[in-house]
């Protein structure tokens, strides 16, 4: 029994030594790196809106403009699609490092159980020695027997020290094994703190691909409805419509923005559609 124990606790250490490094490094490096890396709405609204505004009713809507968007649309996009994908990978990585980790809380168990099964003799060992002591003491006088007499007290020397000895390994395991249990929850705690940091980045990184694509969304409805001003009554509508419904999406009411298509030119559908929208879902009716 001991020489099992003292391999499930080998095997226990040797996992915290190998993956107690790496939870630290995929936690503070990886993370901490794509948070750093998230845009924040307002450079994003920057980044599009301004390019859009500061040109002038004139100029907004031109091939260069256009292009411009395009450009600005596709690289945030992409950019953020990365960082997805990096998160998504170190949610991989974690996922399998706690899964290691819960090993070694079932390796703690096995031996728990094991100690349920050690302390469960020392009370038949007990019984055992005091049996040999009454049979030891009837043995006495007339009736006394040598050989019998030696076996008798064999046996409670014997099932004494067999008791002492399961005590005092359970007693010298059990501080190993508490300071394992101690090693492991620093580990496990990170992993679990960082799991929910990555639901965090997750959530953050579909908001801002949202938005990203929101802004997008108006531009194109700003230039490619009826009308040729940006005051024009059907550009407004068209407007106020998409972004009611873009604030329901992003704000979890609806998950779907309908487009007017009485206001739209006849290649702003295709346009929509190649924008090839991740987060907002629409419909034109």
């Amino acid at each position: 029994m001991s020489r099992a124990i003292v391999m499930l606790i080998q095997q226990s250490s040797q996992i915290l030594d190998t993956v107690a490094p790496k939870v630290k490094a995929e936690a503070n490096k990886k993370i901490a790196e794509v948070k750093q890396k998230i845009p924040t709405k307002e450079s994003v609204k920057q980044m599009m809106m301004d390019e859009i505004t500061s040109r002038g009713p004139e100029l907004v809507c031109s091939i260069e403009v256009r292009s411009r968007i395009n450009f600005i649309y596709n690289k945030l996009k992409s950019n953020a699609t990365k960082l997805q994908f990096i998160i998504d990978k170190s949610n991989e990585k974690l996922t399998k490092l706690q899964e290691t980790l819960q090993k070694v809380g079932e390796i703690i168990l096995i031996i728990e159980g094991i100690f349920a099964f050690l302390n469960a003799l020392v009370p038949i060992l007990q019984t055992i020695a005091i049996s040999a002591q009454v049979g030891l003491f009837l043995l006495k006088g007339p009736a006394a027997d040598g050989d019998a007499t030696i076996k008798f007290a064999n046996s409670i020397n014997k099932s004494n020290a067999k008791a002492e000895e399961i005590k005092n390994s359970i007693k010298v395991f059990k501080k190993k094994v508490d300071k394992i249990t101690k090693k492991a929850l620093i580990p496990m705690g990170i992993v679990l703190l960082a799991i929910g940091v990555v639901s965090t980045i997750k959530l953050a990184l579909t908001t801002l691909i949202g938005l990203i694509e929101s802004f997008y969304l108006k531009y194109i409805l700003m230039c490619d409805v009826e009308g040729d001003s940006m005051e024009d009554e059907d550009y407004a509508d068209a407007m106020n419509d998409a972004q009611s419904n873009l604030d329901d999406a992003l704000g979890g009411e609806s998950g779907e923005i309908v487009i007017p298509e009485d206001d739209l030119l006849p290649n702003t559908i295709e346009r929509i559609r190649n924008a090839n929208f991740q987060v907002i879902q629409y419909r034109i009716a």
